[in-house]
């Protein structure tokens, strides 16, 4: 049971370490998934003591919201995500007045094509 938790334990701290503002990251400046998780992993290294605070909030949190029938983690979720903003916005974003980063347009694609879309040098006639 002690190797069991163990293990679960060290899952939950990588999961916590590349993800603790990867996802605020990649809405608000259309970061990829790799600069989102180094930068998860640099504000970690460098505030582990409230990182480990948030981390212990969060399992707590869940847990509480489990209890009535999960019917608690409708109130938890998006308060833990609206907190993950806010712990984001303080960590990385310096500056109170930042504005997020508007994409460019993409080429729409129709759902149709889903599989195809995931081969463009296919549809190119390129081979």
């Amino acid at each position: 049971i002690v190797v069991g938790c163990s293990v679960g334990f060290l899952f939950a701290l990588v999961a916590l370490c590349i993800s603790v503002v990867a996802f605020p990251m990649m809405l608000d400046r259309q970061a990829t998934a790799g600069e989102a998780m180094v930068t998860s992993m640099r504000a970690v290294a460098q505030n582990p003591v409230p990182m480990a605070a948030w981390g212990l909030t969060v399992a707590v949190l869940l847990v509480l919201g489990t209890i009535p029938f999960f019917l608690g983690l409708a109130v938890v979720i998006p308060l833990l995500g609206h907190a993950t903003w806010h712990l984001y916005r303080e960590v990385i974003v310096k500056d109170p007045n930042a504005r997020p980063v508007i994409p460019e347009p993409r080429e729409r694609k129709p759902a149709a094509d889903f599989p195809a879309n995931l081969f463009p040098w296919r549809r190119s006639g390129r081979g």
